[in-house]
């Protein structure tokens, strides 16, 4: 079963430490931050860690790699 970011966290409280690491990155995700789920929202979920009391950390299923880096054949 494939779950985004955006469902993920809409199990979460507001109060609850969330971050997002993909490739060696790790990096808070603001749950009441709209811009944060537009930029991490859509990705999948590969796995999530629970690293403390009411603290987690959600692994992104593929390192985001945007255009500019070169992608573009």
């Amino acid at each position: 079963m494939k779950i985004s970011v955006r469902e993920l966290t809409a199990m979460f409280r507001p109060s609850d430490d969330v971050n997002i690491s993909w490739g060696g990155c790790l990096l808070p995700l603001d749950l009441e931050n709209s811009l944060s789920m537009d930029a991490y929202g859509d990705y999948a979920v590969k796995a999530i860690h629970a690293t403390g009391e009411n603290s987690f950390e959600i692994d992104l299923a593929v390192e985001p790699l945007k255009v500019s880096r070169g992608c573009m054949a």
